[in-house]
């Protein structure tokens, strides 16, 4: 009784304390303003963190759907490329440019908040577009803007170290296969069946119209993958668009019958022609006309027949290091007689590219047995074997209606490296040499220009019906 007394007493004494001491009274109250400060600090900081969680999770969903908005324009550009191939030419995007007043335009999409708006440039080198998207959006309190760029061009050949139609041999019809020690450097497509017996390596992407077969020990490297039952690239059955080219109305030079081409490191050309059906200038023999690369960087060889060494047959014969950038297309046969390089000296960045386009084939020369006085000169005449140990051919190559490889290789003797950097498309796999014991012909070293993704040799053939497609394409 006496503790209870005692403790009612002190709390009496605590309530009259502010009345008869301030300063008592004031220590007693500040745990309590302290506690309600800090309590209020805590939830004032709560709701400031609830507050910016929530406007960073709309900045971030604004960002998001401002990229796939970004990207929806890429690919509505990429539609009406491709339901109008001619649609960068004459058509005007509505999300394209500026309006009357100025401002940019844009399309909006299923809701208010999102929309893009279009920069469309031509590229300079082959058809195609550089599209620059930009999408914006709104999600919550946050607005966000991100832009794509994309390079659109038209499905090329030249987008493949190797494209074949056939993977079969032409004469035989036996399929040829990639094996042990077989690397390709660069984008592969087939129309065909890809058969594959061995471990070989494909550095990039291996693409068919049909499915990959393999024995079934092999164990291949696919580094960047592949894909089957992919739509066909249709062939063309000739290169006679380019003859339009070649005219001198459009700056080219056309030919008729044999025709030698030596390039010259300094841009200009040695051509040997005496056909009188030719447009463009020509020389003799023993007196080469010298030229510029054309303006419009083709040059054309018609002709007729197949026989090699017929004056009249639509043949040519080329090596040297080319500066500057050709097409040269030729109804029967093109015939690669020594190295072909490129001078890039003071190209920054490097602009030289060659095409070969042949009907027939693309051949690396193997003998000369041809008559008269057109030989190509270096010497050769008769039955000379004048294939060298080694050889280096920089260039696209396509061989519309048969294949690129050795000129008669099955009796060829033991070569060393064929090698090739650029493309090669043609319509069954060329064969450049044989492997046994011995060995004849030619181990092959085949690499891609890279450059040939984004551009190509002037006026260089498409697949048929080919379409539009993102070849690259990064954010801004």
């Amino acid at each position: 009784m006496g503790r209870l007394y005692k403790t009612k007493q002190a709390l009496n004494n605590i309530r009259n304390y502010p009345l008869n001491d301030k300063g008592f009274g004031m220590m007693a109250i500040m745990p309590v303003l302290s506690i309600i400060l800090i309590l209020s600090i805590l939830g004032f900081g709560l709701m400031y963190r609830t507050g910016n969680a929530t406007h960073s999770a709309s900045r971030e969903t604004a960002s998001m759907r401002a990229f796939y908005v970004a990207e929806a324009g890429i690919n509505d550009y990429l539609w009406h490329l491709n339901k109008n191939n001619d649609y960068y030419i004459t058509t005007v995007h509505p999300a394209q440019g500026l309006d009357g007043g100025g401002a940019k335009k844009w399309i909006t999409l299923d809701s208010t908040d999102t929309a893009f708006h279009l920069e469309v440039a031509q590229t300079t080198d082959t058809p195609g577009v550089v599209v620059t998207a930009t999408g914006r959006a709104t999600s919550g309190d946050a607005d966000a803007e991100r832009t794509i760029q994309a390079i659109i061009k038209k499905k090329s050949f030249t987008r493949y170290i190797y494209f074949t139609n056939y993977e079969t041999d032409e004469l035989s019809g036996l399929s040829i296969v990639f094996t042990t020690g077989d690397t390709i450097r660069g984008a592969l497509f087939s129309n065909d069946t890809i058969h594959i017996n061995g471990n070989p390596t494909f550095e990039k992407k291996v693409t068919t119209a049909e499915t990959i077969s393999k024995t079934y020990s092999s164990q291949p490297t696919f580094q960047q993958g592949y894909e089957e039952q992919a739509p066909v690239l249709g062939m063309p059955q000739t290169n006679t668009s380019l003859i339009n080219w070649s005219k001198s109305l459009a700056g080219g030079y056309y030919y008729y019958g044999m025709t030698t081409i030596i390039l010259n490191s300094n841009g200009t050309m040695s051509i040997t022609n005496t056909n009188p059906l030719s447009e463009a200038p020509t020389g003799t023999a023993t007196a080469p006309v010298t030229l510029p690369i054309p303006a419009s960087g083709v040059i054309y060889v018609n002709g007729t027949g197949t026989t090699k060494g017929g004056a009249n047959t639509g043949d040519v014969y080329v090596k040297g290091q080319l500066k500057g950038r050709l097409t040269i297309a030729v109804k029967n046969n093109i015939y690669v007689f020594g190295d072909i390089t490129y001078n890039t000296t003071g190209e920054n960045p490097p602009t030289t590219m060659l095409g070969l386009v042949a009907e027939n084939y693309v051949y690396v020369m193997r003998k000369w047995s041809g008559g008269g006085s057109q030989l190509p000169p270096n010497g050769s005449a008769g039955s000379t074997d004048i294939a060298q140990s080694n050889i280096t051919i920089n260039a696209a190559i396509l061989a519309i209606n048969h294949s690129f490889g050795f000129e008669d290789a099955a009796h060829s003797s033991t070569e060393n490296a064929l090698t090739v950097k650029g493309s090669i498309a043609q319509m069954y796999r060329g064969i450049v040499g044989y492997l046994g014991s011995p060995r004849i012909g030619y181990l092959k070293d085949y690499s891609y220009d890279d450059r040939m993704l984004y551009q190509e040799p002037p006026h260089f053939i498409n697949p048929l019906g080919a379409g539009f497609g993102v070849v690259s394409w990064n954010e801004l």
